[in-house]
């Protein structure tokens, strides 16, 4: 089963609640359930860019159309 961006951004809130603050790279290269290169290849390089997309969700419930 492939891994989706909702497998990400739930485990993004996981170290959310964890941190008490948006999670950095580096928080999920320490202590992440997924590679940050995953995040990365998902997100064309861009950490802000899966940062506004994890807000987006967490606040919205809604994925970026570009997500799988």
């Amino acid at each position: 089963m492939a891994l989706t961006t909702l497998d990400l951004f739930i485990d993004l809130k996981r170290l959310e609640d964890e941190l008490g603050r948006l999670p950095r790279a580096n928080d999920v290269v320490r202590d992440g359930a997924h590679s940050v290169n995953t995040y990365y290849k998902r997100f064309n390089g861009n950490w802000r860019y899966v940062e506004t997309a994890y807000r987006e969700w967490r606040d919205t419930g809604r994925l970026p159309a570009d997500a799988r």
